[in-house]
């Protein structure tokens, strides 16, 4: 009796995995739609900019999700502000920014909006560093994702030193919003 159970606990597993299998491989992630990546630098004398980008793109390989963020369109809206941010950010040579979240670490929503604390890798002009961020997520009528995540980013973790340009110095911290929409891949 034990070993007919076995058989039939083995044949239901193995059902279940044939049957869970595809619709887990299908289940991998890529952004779709307008997304928007902006950091907030705050200065001394009430200096306040932000930079933006609608530039990102997304990686699942099934144990990770990773976000990468061009910086080739980074902007802040004043060309020299700009050209020292790309020096800071040394964009000639590190020309994009990753965040690499383990997959079984994010509440996807099937229903309610979801929201968490997560640790990623967040890799910046090379160096890549744990980086504690919150996110919201929310399931669309059409079925997709929207993300919207926040994060406190400390500039010399990543090996940038602290701007300061005609007597305006920069926070040594920089807040970092993203927004954008996933979809399952095809």
């Amino acid at each position: 009796m034990r070993q007919h159970l076995r058989a039939v606990s083995i044949v239901v597993l193995s059902l279940a995995v044939a049957i869970i299998a595809p619709a887990l491989a299908s289940a991998a992630f890529q952004a779709t739609g307008t997304s928007t990546v902006t950091y907030e630098a705050v200065g001394s004398m009430g200096m306040r900019f932000t930079g933006t980008t609608h530039d990102l793109t997304v990686a699942d390989d099934g144990t990770q999700l990773t976000v990468t963020v061009p910086l080739a369109h980074l902007t802040t809206g004043m060309g020299l502000r700009d050209q020292h941010q790309n020096d800071h950010l040394d964009t000639a040579h590190h020309g994009t920014v990753q965040l690499v979240v383990p997959l079984a670490s994010l509440h996807i929503p099937t229903g309610a909006p979801t929201t968490g604390t997560v640790t990623g890798q967040l890799r910046v002009k090379g160096l890549s560093k744990p980086l504690s961020f919150t996110y919201r997520a929310e399931r669309s009528a059409n079925g997709q994702l929207h993300i919207h995540g926040t994060a406190t980013v400390t500039m010399a973790n990543y090996g940038i030193n602290v701007p300061s340009y005609l007597g305006v110095t920069l926070r040594p911290t920089v807040a970092l919003v993203a927004d954008f929409n996933l979809r399952n891949a095809p």
